[in-house]
């Protein structure tokens, strides 16, 4: 049971969880609950195994907030058998319907579960039609059952076929040089001077993205669960104010949901620490494509035809934000 920090009732010895997830609920009958979209948080005692889903007892739109303190679902054993349909069978009993990645129709399972929780891990097949010729990294979509839903999320049937098998990358393409001549002098010269001697293969674009520190990288919780965000990649601009302004893609490192943050510091500006945060969530093709136009692939440019402050604007257009704040020091 989680802790009340209002009342701090639901704090017993041995009642806490090393497992926590958030989902968000999409009411069936809004005339009923009073309210279209509701957080909900899972928890998941070890003796006896079981999964208690709690709601917010406050409406918000925000994950953030003072959680009931009577569950709204008790599934024992929850592991055992398809644990996706049976929580989305007893939300719908219970006027709810699950909004995550495990109940979208583009998800599909995967055979083996990996997740660190013990989750239903699944493959996002929805594809973005803007640039269909950029190379894909191997398990990119990869997603838990329980992240976060995105805007393309679809209601999925009861049962879903299982994910595809990976595709295999195309090989390499090489390029062929001439053979080398002259004496060893001159071949060492070549060398030291960083003419490549042999052929070598191409590295896919995709090998420049790498997880590093940042902003809130690496210390942000996830939205969905308790992992840890880490920062793929950034581009980083100057306002029409002359604030500086970075936005980079973020991927949870437990549960592979994927999200934008859109930050600007107006510190050296307004002689003060104030900054404005905003964040919206990502499917993986869109991470894809945001971190190709921020690393200047000329597939993502070309089939765009965007350059990436723009893409960015356009993401942010239109998207809702799962966090907007603005911060002011002194």
């Amino acid at each position: 049971m989680p802790t009340n920090p209002v009342t701090l009732s639901g704090g017993q010895p041995g009642a806490r969880t090393a497992v926590t997830q958030q989902v968000l609920l999409r009411a069936l009958v809004p005339e009923a609950t009073g309210e279209e979209e509701r957080w909900a948080r899972l928890l998941w005692p070890l003796d006896p195994p079981v999964c208690r889903l709690f709601l917010r007892a406050q409406d918000s739109a925000s994950p953030d907030g003072i959680w009931e303190e009577e569950p709204l679902l008790v599934l024992t054993d929850p592991l055992a058998g398809d644990f996706l349909a049976r929580l989305r069978q007893a939300l719908v009993q219970e006027g709810w319907q699950l909004r995550a990645c495990g109940s979208c129709a583009h998800w599909r399972p995967q055979d083996r579960t990996t997740h660190p929780d013990g989750l239903p891990l699944g493959r996002c097949g929805w594809k973005a039609p803007q640039s269909p010729s950029l190379t894909q990294p191997p398990a990119w979509d990869q997603q838990s059952g329980l992240a976060l839903s995105c805007v393309h999320w679809q209601e999925a049937p009861a049962a879903q076929p299982p994910a595809p098998e990976e595709e295999p990358l195309p090989a390499p393409v090489e390029t062929s040089e001439p053979p080398e001549t002259g004496g060893l002098l001159a071949r060492l010269g070549r060398r030291l001077k960083g003419k490549k001697s042999r052929s070598e293969p191409a590295r896919p674009w995709w090998h420049a993205i790498q997880e590093r520190s940042g902003v809130g990288a690496g210390t942000e919780p996830c939205f969905a669960c308790q992992g840890r965000l880490a920062n793929l990649g950034a581009f980083i601009q100057t306002t029409p104010q002359g604030d500086r302004r970075t936005t980079s893609v973020w991927r949870c490192r437990r549960c592979h949901t994927f999200y934008l943050n859109d930050w600007v510091d107006r510190w050296e500006r307004l002689d003060s620490l104030e900054t404005e945060e905003r964040i919206l969530r990502l499917a993986p093709v869109e991470a894809l494509i945001t971190l190709a136009l921020f690393l200047g692939v000329t597939e993502a440019r070309e089939d765009l035809g965007l350059e990436p402050a723009a893409w960015v604007e356009e993401l942010l257009a239109d998207r809702p934000l799962l966090r907007h704040r603005v911060v002011k020091g002194r």
